[in-house]
């Protein structure tokens, strides 16, 4: 008689599944098909690790939680700003430290390229933010603008105009300019090594 699998098992045997679908992922004929298939794999490894979440909240978790990703805690200088200015009125704008902070380090970087390696973590930024700001603060974590990432190229099946086709084998996000802001692109390379670490620690 067979013995019904636990979740335990069929977590192991869920992963395994899908780490054979990343190497397929590989023979995609563009770019866009591979990611848009890694994205895919992504939400179901999200949901076989985190199944009574909602979608957003289990597929940031898992990034958070079980990728090899030592920027996911980061934050986007550039998204936060952008975030607070839609979020809160100039007035509030003014009373916020956290706001101030941020344009204070964007000011310091002026003139120079944006870049990732300039952006704090969210360790250091929550002390200053009020509790109605920590919803912009967590937005714009690395981990969250990559599922924002997510939403774009899946709404659309199209890679974001900011993205440089050229620089898809970079190991780590880049800054590119779009809408009068820097925007943070995460290229094919980072997308599968982030998306077969978060597989290969699906049982831990």
């Amino acid at each position: 008689m067979t013995r019904p699998m636990t979740p335990a098992h069929d977590l192991t045997a869920q992963a395994a599944h899908l780490l054979l679908q990343v190497r397929a992922a590989e023979r995609a004929a563009s770019p866009l098909q591979e990611k848009v298939l890694l994205l895919c794999i992504l939400d179901a490894a999200a949901r076989a690790k985190y199944p009574r979440e909602k979608e957003r909240e289990r597929v940031v978790r898992l990034l958070e939680s079980c990728a090899a990703w030592d920027d996911r805690f980061k934050v986007s200088l550039e998204q936060l700003r952008a975030h607070l200015e839609v979020m809160f009125s100039e007035e509030e704008r003014r009373a916020s430290r956290l706001y101030r902070h941020v344009l204070e380090r964007l000011a310091a970087l002026r003139g120079m390229t944006a870049s990732p390696q300039s952006d704090p973590s969210f360790v250091e930024l929550e002390p200053l933010a009020l509790a109605e700001e920590c919803q912009a603060l967590g937005r714009a974590k690395y981990s969250s603008l990559l599922y924002a990432y997510r939403q774009e190229i899946l709404a659309g099946f199209r890679m974001p105009e900011s993205e440089d086709q050229e620089r898809s084998s970079m190991p780590e996000p880049y800054y590119r300019p779009a809408d009068g802001s820097f925007h943070l692109v995460f290229p094919l390379a980072l997308m599968r090594r982030l998306v077969q670490s978060c597989i290969e620690t699906l049982t831990a």
